[in-house]
């Protein structure tokens, strides 16, 4: 059935926000004197109801959905709590390995960070440590249960939700022979790269200072595991 203007009108006055209780959150419509997108009303409403299904799978997914679109003040904070979390996930060393196994830890920098991101929106007396870390918790339990289904690698799973987030490379040490007589064994550092979409392949670790040229952020995230491969062995 095919509804009127003005019916489409009110439907379309109207935004998903975020009702923050002691324990954690509802999502929920609001009034706006804004008409929304009827493309954007379709998708809130998909989150609404996706929402309603499973509040912690959906608060998970809801950091790789584009930031780009008109989100409310409390969604987009909630939005940001998500989005911090997977790219923390996407930085975890061995996330292939470890899997479901993965625990992503809310340290206090971040837990700052997010706290200062609040916005003024129902219920925001109740966010504090406490809150974020329940929240974290929940995310944390989320990418468990999805990635255990999932029969794909974890760069695999990134890549199908978004481009923006992927993984942080591994670099691996390999034991060659040396030519210096006083030194017959030496190291050999390769990383993975994804340039060819068809295979990963491995490439010296010089290389890498090519393909991530321009791309400081995504350079310094590589080069941090050998730091942390260092403080341990």
């Amino acid at each position: 059935m095919l509804l009127g203007t003005d019916v489409q009108e009110t439907l379309g006055r109207r935004e998903l926000i975020v009702l923050i209780h002691q324990q954690g959150f509802e999502v929920d419509w609001q009034e706006t004197e804004t008409p929304a997108d009827p493309k954007f009303r379709e998708i809130e409403a998909e989150w609404h109801a996706r929402f309603q299904q499973n509040t912690g799978k959906t608060f998970f997914y809801l950091g790789f959905f584009d930031p780009s679109w008109p989100l409310s003040v409390s969604m987009r904070f909630l939005h940001g709590v998500a989005r911090t979390f997977i790219e923390a996930l996407a930085r975890t060393a061995d996330l292939e390995m470890l899997r479901e196994a993965a625990q992503v830890a809310l340290d206090a920098d971040t837990r700052t960070h997010l706290l200062k991101m609040a916005p003024y929106a129902w219920g925001t007396e109740h966010l504090n440590g406490e809150w974020l870390g329940r929240a974290w918790a929940q995310l944390n339990e989320a990418f468990s249960a999805e990635i255990r289904t999932y029969d794909g690698t974890v760069a695999d799973f990134f890549a199908s939700h978004s481009q923006d987030v992927k993984p942080v490379g591994k670099i691996y040490f390999h034991l060659v022979e040396s030519k210096q007589e006083q030194y017959p064994f030496a190291f050999l550092a390769t990383y993975s790269s994804d340039q060819d979409a068809r295979k990963s392949r491995h490439l010296p670790l010089k290389n890498a200072l090519t393909e991530f040229q321009g791309d400081q952020p995504k350079l310094l995230e590589l080069l941090a595991t050998v730091s942390q491969a260092a403080q341990e062995s």
